[in-house]
């Protein structure tokens, strides 16, 4: 039976760890986005807050992240997936009273919706060709930056099937889930909590 998520101890050396904070500093850092149910992206502090930067994939960090995203597809999601979702790999910081609530990573309100005409062969095979194109996420993942002693609470927590699962905080613990599971970091007592997130997209589910 396939899982929601698959976990990875990457046992990545502290220098390499370091290494990913200091190339995402090097990028401009600002607070963390939503999207909203008419599409667009805005910063909703009532829902996340939080900073981000945002780092290429076609630096070192992008092909070694890969690496664990298609070991994880082909033992367990088995999802046809092609790329990182904007080529972009998101650096998060979440200090002293920081939080995101629950929320999936893809939303069906994000996506293309068809607009049918009756005999229009036109405007069926428009819709057709745009949807065969459209992509969307299909897994997400974070890699955790910080250990269990550089924070209190910012717990990333998961909702499958009515259970409730909380993330180990181990550094360099990766974590790869359906990008449809519902989840959340708490809110941050104190200290600040570090991970490299993403979403890997395919071709919308036929």
């Amino acid at each position: 039976m396939a899982e929601f998520a698959v976990e990875f101890d990457t046992k990545l050396p502290d220098v390499v760890v370091d290494e990913i904070i200091k190339l995402a500093h090097d990028y401009p850092v600002k607070d963390g986005t939503v999207f909203k149910p008419d599409g667009e992206v805005a910063h909703i502090s009532a829902k996340r807050d939080s900073l981000v930067s945002y780092i290429p994939t076609d630096v070192w960090i992008g092909p070694m992240m890969w690496y664990w995203i298609q070991a994880a597809n082909r033992r367990n999601f088995r999802f046809n997936i092609t790329s990182f979702d904007t080529e972009m790999l998101q650096y998060t910081e979440y200090n002293e009273g920081q939080y995101y609530h629950w929320h999936p990573d893809q939303h069906l309100y994000t996506e293309y919706t068809p607009n049918f005409i009756p005999s229009s062969k036109y405007n069926q095979s428009s819709n057709l060709s745009f949807a065969e194109y459209e992509y969307v996420r299909k897994l997400a993942f974070s890699l955790q930056l910080s250990g269990p002693d550089d924070y209190d609470g910012g717990e990333l927590q998961f909702l499958d099937a009515g259970k409730l699962m909380t993330a180990p905080k181990a550094k360099g613990r990766m974590i790869i889930f359906d990008a449809r599971t519902m989840h959340r970091v708490r809110k941050v007592k104190s200290g600040c909590r570090k991970s490299l997130v993403g979403w890997v997209v395919g071709p919308r589910w036929a």
